[in-house]
């Protein structure tokens, strides 16, 4: 270790992603819920979309994202369908602090 740094490790990010995991109740009939339904056998382009968050504090988050389907439904009869899918980032976020 360089003896500037008083033994202390140097490091560097050289990439980043950021991913989100969404699980729910599948709910026909709802426009998110039947878009996001919809993208279960997709690939390439077809599963590209857009993501934003707005925090409480009115910051926002949007980022240009694909959508991976892990749990479309099923279960028992008795169960209630699941919907569960991931958001993954496609490309650099933008952050936007509040005001």
């Amino acid at each position: 270790y360089p003896m500037d740094q008083k033994g202390w490790v140097r490091r560097a990010v050289t990439g980043k992603a950021l991913g989100f995991t969404f699980s729910g109740k599948r709910c026909y009939g709802d426009p998110g819920n039947d878009y996001i339904a919809s993208l279960l056998i997709g690939t390439g382009q077809s599963v590209e979309s857009k993501f934003e968050w707005e925090f409480p504090s009115g910051a926002n988050l949007t980022m240009d994202c694909v959508i991976n389907i892990t749990t479309p439904a099923g279960g028992d009869s008795t169960d209630i369908d699941n919907l569960e899918f991931e958001v993954l980032s496609d490309g650099k976020p933008t952050f936007t602090p509040a005001v």
